[in-house]
């Protein structure tokens, strides 16, 4: 905004004059704040995320911003961007940079920053200009012992200004941009002072002191001297001194923060006012003679290994067109989540996936990997909403797996690669009688054999804002499987395409296509299989030709190639048509779904030892079939270490 007073309006002159008038002896009202600047330019929100510590370039045309910037896995870091308010345009500088707070160069092809790591905050110089855009170099490496925060660049461009914590109290240091080497400015006096800012001169700095046992302004010379410069009842922070010499700075009170000025040159230079410590805790204590010192023996460090686990108890009800089940879980985990163990394990009606497995998942290197043990028996035949012709499904499925699993994170995409081997006994139920479905301990098995197989997946997400409007994310799976079933090799490959558009408000149309095909001759148990429940227990690598549609029977559709195209609005609760078909040409056979779905994905949290969560819960109708425009009802939740 503008920083040229406004003149009276006419409008507010004339009410003046007319109040004047009525009561000439009345005192006049006078303005008790400013009037309201005037908007210069705006930067609004992009991405639903707005803009951070802005700081002018010396042409006073163009402002370094900060912005944080959010991953797809939750976390964060704030990144650099330039601001140029004439031509409304922003460009981006730096990429997972981590940059806390930054201060351009008076020539304008760098800045200095604070970049804050694992724990530590160094003192860096980003270069701004486009051909070597976002390159950075450290000036001075933060430590444990001692950390930056905050900076300011000179006005001649080679010193560096920041506020180094060390010994349990803030100092002012200045950094030479040549040479890196670090002075201390702070005088020896046990006060904390943080948060400077040059004169115009660059003869000294307005600092944040603590001497008074209340934040307020400090003008501390280069050679160590200080002056106070204000005394407010209440807190100051953030000075900025422009360049006639007027300070800027916020100042808290009771109704919040105001923002005022002060000249130096007016700046009282009496004695510092230092609070008594029988108002402490609500003022500070200034002596520290009675201070318990911290203890300096070595503590003994030791690997965190597993660390302290803790386990919790789940229950869990599974409701598809296949049937219900019941399940029970324990899950266990340290408190970063570092390892995770889910064990479960259910029961319900014969068509449902019953069973139970055991999955081991490290997270201490990369990429992470999950060991899995299980057994299920499945028999889709018995669902008695449409059961699933002559039976070549119903198996009984025991075996273990490896599942490795490496995520790419950026700010505006992802990249995920897993890959699994397994090898395990497959026993086919196809022609159990009847009578003894629930038999556990009298049947005997029609055909048994090894499944061995190995399988990958790499998926990739992209989100594009254009103008900041809206939300464009486009994304591609490519899956890959090949094994061995009752003695014959098979290879089976799909590729799954999504396009989601949506607004800020997480309005807006999901679009989905998913084709796969399988070599022929390949045993029926490996044909794809669309509908039904996704398996609790199985890790989904192992069963990529089972495409799950919890509200249509499993195997309405089956085949060596298959696809499905699904459309839905986005939403809590999001309305959608989908299309399964396989086969080709005219002996393609077709099925079509609608329904209102609700899908929710949770990471782990693992400070609390819950796992990860794959929710559906919904209500779809099928189109076709013998149990055409009969609604299902369905809920679904998988949990993963």
């Amino acid at each position: 905004w503008s920083m040229e007073t406004k003149p009276e309006t006419e409008k507010a002159k004339k009410a003046r004059e007319e109040a004047a008038k009525r009561d000439p002896e009345d005192v006049a009202a006078k303005r008790i704040f400013p009037a309201p600047r005037d908007t210069i330019a705006t930067l609004a929100p992009m991405q639903g995320t707005g803009w951070d510590d802005p700081r002018f370039f010396s042409d006073g045309r163009r402002l370094l911003l900060l912005r944080n910037e959010t991953f797809e896995d939750g976390t964060s870091a704030r990144d650099l961007w330039i601001w140029d308010r004439e031509t409304k345009g922003v460009r981006r500088v730096t990429h997972n940079a981590a940059i806390r707070t930054a201060d351009p160069f008076p020539e304008g092809d760098r800045a200095a920053g604070i970049r804050c790591r694992a724990g530590t905050c160094d003192v860096v110089t980003v270069a701004l200009d486009h051909g070597a855009a976002g390159a950075l170099s450290v000036l001075a490496p933060g430590s444990f012992e001692a950390n930056f925060a905050g900076v300011r660049v000179s006005p001649d461009g080679k010193s560096i200004a920041t506020a180094r914590q060390q010994n349990g109290r803030w100092q002012i240091v200045t950094i030479e941009v040549s040479t890196g080497a670090v002075r201390v400015v702070s005088p020896d006096d046990g006060i904390s002072r943080y948060e400077p800012t040059w004169t115009p001169d660059g003869a000294a700095l307005i600092v944040v002191s603590e001497a008074s046992g209340t934040p307020q302004l400090e003008r501390l010379a280069l050679d160590g001297s200080t002056r106070p410069v204000s005394r407010f009842a209440g807190l100051t922070s953030q000075p900025e001194v422009s360049r006639d010499g007027t300070v800027w700075f916020l100042a808290l009170h009771a109704r919040g923060y105001d923002l005022r000025t002060l000249a130096l040159d007016s700046a009282a230079t009496g004695r510092t006012v230092v609070l008594a410590d029988s108002l402490a805790p609500v003022a500070p204590r200034q002596r520290t003679a009675d201070a318990r010192p911290f203890p300096t023996s070595e503590v003994t460090s030791k690997p965190y290994g597993v660390g302290r686990l803790g386990a919790t108890w789940l229950p869990n009800v599974n409701l598809s067109a296949e049937g219900q089940s019941q399940e029970g879980a324990v899950t266990v985990s340290d408190a970063v989540g570092r390892f995770g163990a889910v064990l479960q394990g259910g029961y319900g009606d014969p068509a449902v996936w019953r069973g139970g497995s055991l999955a081991l998942t490290w997270r201490g290197v990369r990429p992470s990997l999950t060991v899995a043990g299980f057994s299920t028996r499945h028999m889709p035949s018995r669902q008695e909403l449409e059961p699933s012709g002559t039976g070549a499904f119903d198996a009984e499925y025991r075996g273990v797996s490896l599942v490795g699993e490496r995520a790419v994170y950026g700010t505006s995409g992802s990249l995920t690669v897993r890959t699994a081997l397994s090898s395990g006994r497959l026993t086919s139920l196809a022609l159990l009688p009847a009578p003894c479905i629930e038999c556990l301990a009298s049947w005997a098995p029609i055909a048994e054999s090894t499944r061995q197989l190995v399988a990958g997946q790499v998926a990739a997400v992209r989100t594009y804002t254009p103008k900041g409007r809206a939300r464009i994310t486009p994304s591609v799976a490519v899956d890959a499987a090949a094994g061995s079933t009752f003695d014959s090799g098979w290879l089976r490959t799909q590729v799954q395409g999504r396009l989601a558009i949506s607004n800020w408000a997480g309005v807006g149309l999901d679009l989905q296509a998913t084709a796969g095909q399988l070599t022929a001759g390949a045993p029926t148990y490996e044909h794809f299989a669309l509908g039904g429940a996704e398996s609790p227990y199985v890790d989904p690598l192992l069963l990529q030709g089972r495409w799950a549609a919890p509200g249509q029977a499993f195997g309405a559709l089956t085949g060596t190639s298959a696809f499905r195209a699904r459309a839905a609005l986005m939403g809590p609760i999001a309305p959608f048509v989908q299309v399964d078909r396989v086969g080709s040409g005219g002996a393609g056979q077709e099925r079509r779904l609608v329904g209102f779905e609700s899908a929710v994905n949770t990471p782990a949290l693992a400070v609390a030892r819950f796992p990860a969560t794959r929710s559906t819960f919904g209500i779809a109708m099928p189109l076709d079939g013998p149990r055409a425009k009969q609604a299902v009802f369905y809920t679904t939740i998988v949990l993963t270490p």
